[in-house]
């Protein structure tokens, strides 16, 4: 009587197959995730950008205010994204604080977003959504935050109405965004502090 089976070279052929096609299977599923994240965070910064300008003259205190809590009574927090009351969080766990500068002499609305990871694609992201807005803005800083907890800003770009042609959110380059955002990796944590003038 002959017995039909599989040796254990064709058993060990077949998982070798079945662990490359999961690996695949992994590294496109990563892939996809990290699109759909990057997609819902701008959309969710677009939103965040939208309504600051849109009520940056309802906001004109004359100290340091926390404008969370009136986004949160509009009913303007996007969706998907979470608070703790303070602050807001992105798609990706970044810190977004919402703030009004009353001091005398500013006048500003902010939105300065903390990005822990220092993702390129992160930053990227961000400063794309920040592109699209620069009719609006009146300017935007980027910095590191060093090990003592100091932030260094090494970048400032100009909305329309305050910028000259080297220095316009409009005219930043691909390759420009790519420079800055490199600038972010490798250090504790990178910030992006979004501005509207409002006098």
């Amino acid at each position: 009587m002959r017995e039909n089976g599989r040796s254990m070279v064709e058993m060990l052929g077949v998982l070798a197959i079945i662990g490359v096609l999961s690996v695949g299977a992994i590294a496109g599923y990563s892939k996809a995730m990290m699109k759909y994240k990057l997609n819902k965070q701008a959309e969710q910064l677009s939103q965040l950008l939208n309504v600051m300008y849109i009520y940056k003259e309802q906001w004109r205190f004359t100290q340091w205010v926390n404008l969370l809590p009136y986004y949160i009574k509009m009913k303007e927090i996007p969706d998907g994204m979470k608070t703790d009351g303070r602050v807001l969080y992105d798609s990706f766990n970044n810190e977004i604080l919402l703030s009004n500068n009353g001091a005398p002499g500013f006048g500003l609305v902010h939105i300065v977003i903390s990005i822990k990871n220092n993702d390129y694609a992160i930053c990227q992201n961000i400063m794309n959504a920040v592109k699209e807005h620069h009719a609006q803005l009146h300017r935007v800083f980027t910095g590191v935050v060093t090990e003592d907890d100091d932030i260094v800003y090494d970048n400032q770009l100009y909305g329309d109405a305050s910028c000259n042609n080297n220095n316009c959110i409009r005219n930043i380059s691909q390759e420009a965004i790519y420079n800055m955002c490199q600038a972010c990796v490798d250090t504790k944590k990178c910030t992006f502090d979004i501005e509207w003038r409002i006098y």
